[in-house]
Order: C-alpha cells, then sequence, then structure tokens
C-alpha cells in the first residue's frame, strides 16, 4: 500500500498537525471539565459553543491536511480553512449527526421489539462507565440476560455507527478537493467513489479500527502509569492522522487519473 507510506511520510514531516490535534483535545478536555456542574441553560449553551468550536478547528484541519496533499504552504491555511469551509463542514456535522441518530434510534428500536424493554441494559452500562474501578464486579454479577443482551446492544450500535462512519468515509475529500462547497453534490461524489473503490476502502476502516482498538486498550491497561497512557493516547491520535492523509490520497490519485 503504497498511499500508506506516503500517509506516514506526510504526517512525519507535519508534526504540527499531530500537535495542533492534541492541543485542541487537551483544551477541549479542560473546557468540558469547567463545564459540568452547570445549571441545564448553561449546558446546553456551552454544549452549542464546544460544537461550534469543533466546527471551525476541523475546517482548519481538513485544509491543512489538504493543503499537505496538495503539496501546498501550509501558512495561514488554518484560518483560511476556518473562514472558507466552517459553514460546510457546520452543514456536514448537522446532517451526519441526524443520519446518525436516526439510524441508532431506528436499531434501538428493533432491539426493543426483540429484547422488551432495554431499562436494565441501559442501567447497567451506565453503572459500569459510572464506576470503571467497579466495572469488572458489576458485569461478573449481572443478571445473564441482561449482560447478554447488553452485548448485543453495544454490537448493534457500533455496527450501526461502523456502517455510517463508512459511507461519509470520502465527503471531507470531496469537499475539500473537489472544489465544490456544496455538502450535497460532494456527499453524492464521495459516496459513487466509495462504491468504486469499496475493498480498498474497506481495507483501510479495518486496519484503523484494529490499530485503534490495540491502542485504547493498551491506554485502558496502563491506566496505573499515567506516562504510558499519556503516550498511547498521543500514538492514537498519530494513527487517526495517518488515516486522514490515506483518505485524502487515495482520493486525490484516483481524481487525478
Amino acid at each position: 500500500m503504497e498511499f500508506v507510506k506516503r500517509a506516514f511520510g506526510y504526517t512525519n514531516k507535519n508534526m504540527l498537525i499531530l500537535c495542533a490535534l492534541i492541543l485542541f483535545q487537551c483544551l477541549s478536555s479542560v473546557y468540558i471539565y469547567i463545564s459540568q456542574g452547570a445549571n441545564p441553560l448553561q449546558s446546553f449553551l456551552a454544549i452549542i459553543l464546544y460544537f461550534l468550536m469543533l466546527t471551525a478547528f476541523m475546517a482548519g484541519f481538513c485544509n491543512l491536511v489538504k493543503s499537505v496533499v496538495n503539496g501546498e504552504d501550509t501558512k495561514s491555511r488554518f484560518v483560511e480553512g476556518v473562514g472558507e469551509y466552517f459553514l460546510p463542514v457546520l452543514g456536514m456535522f448537522f446532517i451526519s449527526m441526524i443520519i446518525c441518530l436516526v439510524a441508532t434510534e431506528a436499531s434501538w428500536l428493533i432491539l426493543q421489539y426483540k429484547f422488551g424493554s432495554l431499562e436494565q441494559v441501559v442501567d447497567l452500562i451506565n453503572r459500569a462507565l459510572a464506576d470503571p474501578a467497579a466495572m469488572k464486579s458489576i458485569l461478573e454479577t449481572a443478571n445473564p440476560v441482561t449482560l447478554y443482551q447488553t452485548n448485543i446492544f453495544l454490537l448493534v450500535s457500533f455496527s450501526v455507527f461502523a456502517v455510517v462512519f463508512f459511507q461519509f468515509l470520502y465527503w471531507v475529500p470531496a469537499l475539500y478537493l473537489g472544489n465544490k462547497k456544496n455538502i450535497f453534490k460532494s456527499l453524492w461524489n464521495s459516496l459513487k467513489f466509495l462504491y468504486k473503490n469499496f475493498f480498498k476502502s474497506i481495507a483501510v476502516c479495518i486496519v484503523l479500527m484494529i490499530l485503534l482498538f490495540i491502542l485504547n486498550l493498551l491506554e485502558a491497561l496502563s491506566m496505573p502509569v499515567p506516562v504510558l497512557g499519556a503516550l498511547f493516547s498521543i500514538l492514537g491520535y498519530y494513527i487517526f492522522i495517518v488515516f486522514v492523509f490515506s483518505v485524502f490520497i487515495i482520493y486525490k490519485d484516483k481524481l487525478a487519473q
């Protein structure tokens, strides 16, 4: 996979992109921590503000990636990307969230029809997430039927998310490299491209998921050693950027043919 080698090369030569992603994640964590405990109105406004900040960051971040792939100077490209792509990226986020929510809700309704009430499943997940240290004992003492239903629930939820994510795989490259600010035309072009390059695309996604799963597992196991946890977290961001470069390279190379 020559494009993967190029993606690693782009990432290694543009470590400032990795630094920008890590910095944004750190600032996001601080912002979320500070926003905790607010009243409902303040929490709602905090969510809206964070969503707008995320949109602005992604608009500039993807413009940096485009500039690197096109061999352009990256100076000031982040700010230019925010100004040029903020509204299209905002629309993409909005549409993606609606489709993901509808697909997820539909899958949950099907599970509810099959299993009956999912109240015990949701309660088990909430208790396990609320106390990660006691997660093992909570799962070991759970009702076997509830545990089985929880596993199916999580598997279906992840599968729905993965399928929706896969459909949108080339939407961002189609927007940035296709020189079309119309997000619907970009989505249509990206879907056509996706299914013309189906096996290569699904191979890239599978490799990404495996690598991120391994890194997340290692990060979780290294929780007693914060330095190792931070290292695996940074590696996860690094792999994510390699993946983004790979998707942009695949789309650009095929357009050039």
